[in-house]
């Protein structure tokens, strides 16, 4: 199913490139779901999770939806109203809550997924706790993608380069820009790749899985530089490693 191009994600009106943003998103969001089938191997049997699902359909938001062939095998879980999805996508179980206590008992998932949301979550400790949550409900493990603070464009604010300075730094400036939204931690707290290694490291040693599971980075380039952080999480004991 090809995602659908009408809606608009990127309003860089300031640049004038939003046509050309939007199209290289929906390419950045296929090579991001193609990750996800070549590390998982899914089946039809598999069971899916996806954390933070959109109540608003757009073309960054609810790819996976658009894309995940087995959808009464896939549960979707979000904070919003579902009516439009429901409507959209039949098939999937839509769950209200949130990623940081998630509502279901240990291995409840063969896989799950997660698109730009852990850089949503807060401080260094929700952080962990998202990515440590992911893992707990996961039987074979998880795949987490977030952007990558090294990119010269912040994709959120469409700002380029002023948040290679020092957080607090550059968090005023989004204020006196007006990105007053994105100014606050808890609602943009981008990732270099170390510190995602770094959170995903504590998420495991504090589930106490070190000797069980194994990780890793891929990424996804746009422009010329890496665009998209992709973690990998996978138990040892998972078939498809």
């Amino acid at each position: 199913m090809k995602i659908r191009k009408e809606d608009s994600y990127f309003k860089f009106s300031n640049f004038g490139f939003s046509k050309f943003a939007n199209n290289s998103l929906i390419k950045i969001r296929k090579k991001v779901f193609d990750v996800f089938h070549n590390e998982t191997n899914f089946t039809k049997d598999n069971k899916i999770l996806d954390v933070g699902v959109s109540a608003q359909d757009h073309v960054s938001s609810n790819f996976f939806e658009q894309y995940y062939p087995f959808k009464t095998n896939l549960t979707a879980l979000g904070l919003g109203d579902f009516k439009e999805l429901e409507s959209l996508y039949s098939g999937i179980t839509y769950v209200k809550g949130d990623g940081k206590i998630l509502p279901f008992k240990d291995s409840s998932f063969d896989w799950v997924f997660s698109h730009a949301v852990v850089e949503h979550v807060g401080n260094d400790e929700n952080r962990i706790s998202f990515i440590q949550e992911l893992i707990r409900v996961s039987k074979k493990g998880v795949v987490l993608t977030t952007p990558n603070r090294c990119h010269p464009l912040e994709f959120h604010t469409g700002l380029p380069l002023l948040h290679f300075l020092p957080k607090k730094i550059h968090r005023k400036l989004y204020t006196l820009l007006g990105k007053d939204f994105y100014s606050n931690e808890e609602n943009l707290n981008l990732f270099t790749s170390k510190e995602l290694k770094k959170i995903a490291l504590e998420a495991i040693l504090n589930l106490n899985l070190q000797k069980s599971i194994f990780y890793f980075l891929k990424h996804i380039y746009w422009l010329g530089f890496p665009s998209n952080i992709i973690l990998v999480i996978k138990r040892m004991n998972n078939e498809n490693t």
